[in-house]
């Protein structure tokens, strides 16, 4: 009886190495990734209110510092406030921590159908959007929701 549980336990103890080596061998052989450091924005202004009467275009100067380094940067206004106003540049290969980045907003506001927007500049390295978007408000004197259409939180997170 001694002879078989001894047998019984040593062929255990075998298929446990053979199952324990095959686990190993199947896992390649990678150094873990390293996580990029969670970057954040801050703009040389926190937030743009800006009066602008129909058919008039602006231009204004901002700057922005990350707080890391990005690389794939990308500026995009979602919603509607894309229709109005456009960033230069739209696209950054890379921008180093502490570094001031100038960017140009241009605000042109139709004749036709204007009136007052808001939302935000959404920057983004890769795909997700770094936190700290610069809120944006373009107000249209006598329009109807001139004081109602304030800078949309959710827009910092669209697509």
């Amino acid at each position: 009886m001694k002879r078989i549980l001894t047998s019984a336990l040593v062929l255990t103890l075998a298929i446990l190495t053979v199952a324990l080596a095959v686990s190993v061998a199947a896992k390649p052989n990678r150094p873990p990734t390293k996580k990029p450091p969670h970057a954040r924005v801050t703009w040389s202004v926190p937030r743009i209110e800006q009066t602008l009467a129909p058919g008039t275009t602006i231009r204004l100067q901002v700057t922005m510092v990350s707080s890391a380094d990005l690389s794939d940067v990308t500026l995009r206004v979602p919603g509607g406030l894309g229709r109005v106003l456009t960033v230069e540049p739209t696209s950054i290969a890379s921008v180093k921590a502490g570094v001031v980045t100038p960017v140009t907003l241009t605000v042109s506001m139709p004749l036709a159908r204007a009136h007052s927007q808001g939302g935000v500049v959404q920057v983004r390295a890769g795909n997700p959007a770094v936190p700290s978007p610069l809120k944006v408000k373009i107000r249209v004197p006598g329009t109807e929701n001139e004081a109602d259409n304030d800078v949309e939180e959710d827009d910092a997170d669209d697509d």
